[in-house]
Order: C-alpha cells, then sequence, then structure tokens
C-alpha cells in the first residue's frame, strides 16, 4: 500500500468542502444580528423572526434552497416536540 501526503487534521477545510458548516454559519448569521438589534432598538419584532424573514427573503432570492442548509434543516422537524415539552410541564403543573 502506498502512503498518501498528510493532509492535515481536517481543521483548514474551507467552506466550500463541508456545506454544513456553511450553513449553520447562515443560519447564525440571519439570527443573532437581528437579536441584537432587537434588543438594543424598540422594535417590536422579535429577532428571531427579523431573522427567519432575511433568511427566507434571501432565499427568494437565491430561488433555491442550498445543499447543505437542506442537510441542517431535515433533522430538526423530529426535534420539534422537545421544544414544547417544557412548556407543556408548565401549563399542566399550572393547571393541577
Amino acid at each position: 500500500m502506498a502512503s498518501e501526503p498528510c493532509q492535515g487534521d481536517g481543521s483548514t477545510r474551507s467552506v466550500q468542502q463541508n456545506p454544513r458548516l456553511g450553513s449553520a454559519v447562515i443560519l447564525f448569521g440571519c439570527e443573532r444580528p437581528d437579536c441584537l438589534l432587537s434588543d438594543t432598538s424598540s422594535l417590536p419584532l422579535p429577532g428571531a423572526v427579523a431573522g427567519l424573514l432575511r433568511l427566507l427573503f434571501g432565499l427568494m432570492l437565491y430561488d433555491r434552497v442550498p445543499r447543505g442548509l437542506a442537510g441542517v434543516n431535515t433533522p430538526l422537524p423530529y426535534l420539534l416536540p422537545l421544544l414544547f415539552l417544557p412548556a407543556a410541564v408548565g401549563v399542566f403543573l399550572c393547571i393541577t
């Protein structure tokens, strides 16, 4: 077997080689600045909603969902019930 040249530990991979990393950067890039803007200003719109609207308009301009972004978002609907569990427990505790 011929040995391959050392490629490094992979920490210098670009966003093009790792589409999920680029997609996570896109998601955080849409969410965090709008949350900070909403916190520092008197906008009645929550920052997460403003970030989602910015992501929606960006995807409408791009005219398709990038492959990496679709791969990141695929498991999210399956985890959505976990987000409602604390609220359901709180309502149940308030009722009893």
